[in-house]
């Protein structure tokens, strides 16, 4: 008899442990990337797998692709088009901008393709533009943790 709640003082606290340790565990999909928010602000990333995090203060802010993304810039000062194409490789290095990447990307994109409308020879293929323009969008988005895969620009003739 008196074995029972000698016994119900070690497996409460061995329950209260696996029930903390299940509500603790996050699992993030490959090719996926989570934000975790705490006390409403961005606090960190979780790469693909199984994560700790601190159940309570943790809030999941978000799931996002790190593969296939795809953005379309236009630029009607020059007459040109790009659609660009990139993943996520680090996610822990973008951080909270992982929210607004698209943008971010768009941003940078349109920046770039002014400096290749201005820069342009007439002597240049549709090919090397893209090629230049994709290493050029891959120094300035390297610091996000991005890599832009393919560019296809849609320039007029000159």
């Amino acid at each position: 008899m008196t074995q029972l709640p000698a016994m119900l003082n070690l497996l409460i606290p061995m329950f209260g442990t696996v029930v903390l340790l299940v509500f603790s565990l996050r699992r993030v999909p490959e090719g996926e990337a989570r934000l975790v928010n705490r006390f409403g602000r961005y606090h960190r990333t979780l790469k693909p797998g199984w994560r700790l995090c601190v159940p309570l203060l943790d809030r999941d802010g978000g799931r996002y692709p790190l593969l296939g993304h795809h953005v379309e810039v236009h630029l009607p000062q020059v007459q040109s088009d790009a659609d660009i194409y990139f993943q996520v490789l680090e996610p822990s290095v973008s951080g909270p901008a992982l929210s607004r990447l698209d943008d971010l990307v768009t941003l940078e994109a349109t920046a770039r393709l002014a400096d290749l409308g201005r820069e342009r020879a007439s002597d240049d293929s549709e090919a090397s533009l893209s090629a230049r323009y994709r290493d050029n969008l891959n120094r300035h988005l390297g610091r996000l943790g991005l890599r832009v895969i393919r560019c296809q620009l849609h320039l007029p003739t000159l």
